[in-house]
């Protein structure tokens, strides 16, 4: 999280093109992860699931694929 806040240039390529999907999963990841780090936990069984640590594991894996693959 500390490296894309810092240098977010690390997600695109060499023409600048970012991949967006890539860059929203980790976003999401992100979020995730600082949600549940705070140890807020939602009361809604919808947002508990989308910012729950698995769904933050989730995001972070697919965003890896998505960007190396």
């Amino acid at each position: 999280m500390l490296g894309v806040t810092i240098y977010p240039f690390a997600l695109a390529d060499r023409m600048g093109k970012v991949d967006h999907w890539a860059l929203m999963l980790l976003m999401w990841s992100m979020t995730a992860s600082i949600i549940r780090g705070v140890g807020f936990i939602p009361s809604i069984q919808i947002l508990k699931l989308l910012f729950s640590g698995f769904a933050a594991i989730l995001a972070l894996m697919a965003a890896l694929a998505l960007y190396f693959l």
